[in-house]
């Protein structure tokens, strides 16, 4: 009973946030569904006719099916980046095949006979495909869509997690750097991936915050760390723009919590970021590359950050980041 009105409790509180996941869940597996079904049926209807090309093609999709959803998301993640067109790209390769081997199998399994008592009449190789070939293969077809539209709302529950916000779809308030409180996020990694230090900085007022990860770029450790350095600004905490690294898988967790909208660069686009990049630069004065984390103290961490911060910087009229941050928070 108790875990009942848990869970009720925490649907009312946290009604706009589920509202927003269950929204875009549908919105991908429906533009998935679309797409999926017109080409799937345009490519079965081209192999019924060319049958030489069937078992290339069939094959093909045969192969891409097999490869798990994870293993292909990730590999889309590389080329595309994180994002709503990933996860749709790896929903519509999955949903190809019960379409075309639905349509492929409707249509060459029509009784010749039929086909033949057709062409006789004088019916044109158009007509025969829409007023005999499709009408008649359409329960086969419709089969397979069915399938085809239950695999792809299971699997979009998993491609959701790739769903975030892309930079493209981030605003010009941000891009131009003309509202406090947007950030970027990225980490520095020890010596032989042994451990990682999460570094955040404001865009307007270059702002340093540092945190040790213990367990290296751990996704989940990497968001409570986040979470952690956040917090006490929240209201002050609009955006987060990150790489594509999958240390940052649980960025939605990081967003619930915050309330801000998370955004990705595109890969191996690091000027995207260049703020966080430089600043990392700056940390590196203290911590050069292939330095080993495993002496490095909170204390340490917390002196440098205090000293980034307390840097005049031309940029900001000469002001220092610490300052101009607490100003505009205040």
């Amino acid at each position: 009973m108790n875990i009942l009105t848990n869970l009720i409790s925490l649907l009312r509180e946290e009604a706009p946030f589920f509202l927003h996941l269950t929204v875009e869940h549908l919105l991908i597996s429906l533009s998935a569904i679309v797409v999926a079904s017109l080409i799937g049926v345009l490519l079965g209807i081209f192999i019924s006719e060319y049958r030489k090309y069937a078992a290339w093609l069939l094959g093909a999709v045969n192969v891409l099916y097999t490869i798990p959803s994870i293993a292909l998301l990730g590999f889309f993640i590389s080329i595309t980046g994180v994002g709503n067109l990933t996860a749709l790209i790896a929903l519509i390769l999955y949903a190809l095949l019960p379409i075309i081997r639905s349509t492929y199998t409707g249509i060459t399994h029509i009784n010749p006979l039929i086909i033949e008592a057709a062409e006789a009449m004088g019916s044109t190789r158009w007509q025969l495909l829409y007023k005999i070939k499709l009408p008649l293969a359409l329960p086969v077809l419709m089969s397979g869509i069915r399938n085809m539209v239950t695999m792809t709302i299971a699997l979009a529950g998993i491609a959701s997690f790739v769903g975030a916000g892309g930079i493209d779809r981030r605003p010009d308030i941000i891009n131009n750097k003309e509202r406090f409180g947007d950030w970027e996020i990225d980490t520095i990694v020890g010596a032989f991936n042994k451990g990682a230090i999460v570094t955040l900085t404001e865009r307007t007022t270059k702002m340093l915050l540092m945190k040790y990860l213990p367990n290296g770029k751990e996704a989940k450790g990497l968001a409570k760390a986040v979470i952690d350095l956040l917090l006490p600004y929240k209201d002050f905490v609009h955006s987060i723009t990150s790489d594509n690294g999958s240390e940052f898988a649980s960025h939605k967790l990081i967003s619930k919590k915050l309330g801000a909208v998370f955004y990705f660069a595109h890969p191996y686009s690091s000027w995207e970021r260049g703020l966080n990049e430089n600043t990392n630069g700056l940390i590196r004065q203290y911590i050069p590359k292939g330095t080993s984390f495993e002496g490095i103290t909170d204390k340490y961490i917390k002196q440098i950050q205090y000293k980034i911060n307390s840097r005049s910087r031309e940029t900001l009229g000469f002001e220092c980041p610490k300052n101009l941050f607490f100003k505009k928070a205040a």
